[in-house]
């Protein structure tokens, strides 16, 4: 049997021969326009997805370390305070300022040679500062989280007394965190 001579004319316009010598549709590279359009929208959406994604965990992390901050603040200031109540033989009430959002606590103590002194807490550039005497204060909370609110109230009871301390602090975005704490003389004056 012979085999048919090669004529384009044999074939619609557009299509090849396979080495089978069947036809094929003819292959051309590339993307039309709508399948860069479609591609370019998942592109843009997962983009947008990545970035949002990104931005919210930098915020999480802001914010995690407001608050790790603002605790470590608050818990210095607490202890340090809980350690000279305890120590002191009383409030001087004529110093100290009660019952107010900026209040001041003086404690009528001795320093470690034995000698009578005061030892004083108070608000100072939104810091809660301590001061020996008449000695500057020295800051026990950190600038990067403001103290909103430092108040203090004398506590008696029949068996003894003691100071009710609240203190609020707040850092740049992130909300204020409330702490309080009653802390009993244990070296009280009779």
């Amino acid at each position: 049997m012979k085999k048919k001579p090669f004529r384009s004319s044999n074939f619609p316009s557009g299509n090849l021969i396979s080495r089978e010598g069947n036809p094929q549709k003819k292959f051309c590279g590339g993307f039309t326009v709508i399948e860069l359009v479609a591609y370019l929208a998942i592109f843009s959406a997962v983009s947008v997805l990545a970035i949002e994604s990104l931005v919210s965990s930098m915020k999480n992390f802001s914010d995690l370390r407001v608050s790790e901050h603002i605790l470590s603040s608050a818990q210095v200031g607490m202890d340090r305070m809980a350690y000279e109540i305890r120590r002191a033989k009383s409030v001087d009430e004529s110093k100290s300022t009660f019952g107010t959002n900026t209040g001041k606590l003086v404690l009528n103590t001795t320093d470690d040679q034995g000698s009578d002194t005061t030892i004083s807490f108070f608000l100072q550039n939104g810091m809660l500062e301590i001061s020996e005497g008449d000695a500057a204060g020295v800051a026990l909370t950190r600038n990067d989280t403001p103290v909103t609110q430092f108040s203090v109230n004398e506590l008696s009871a029949k068996h003894g007394s003691g100071v009710k301390v609240d203190l609020t602090l707040g850092g740049e975005g992130a909300s204020a965190e409330h702490f309080e704490n009653t802390i009993l003389f244990r070296n009280q004056e009779s």
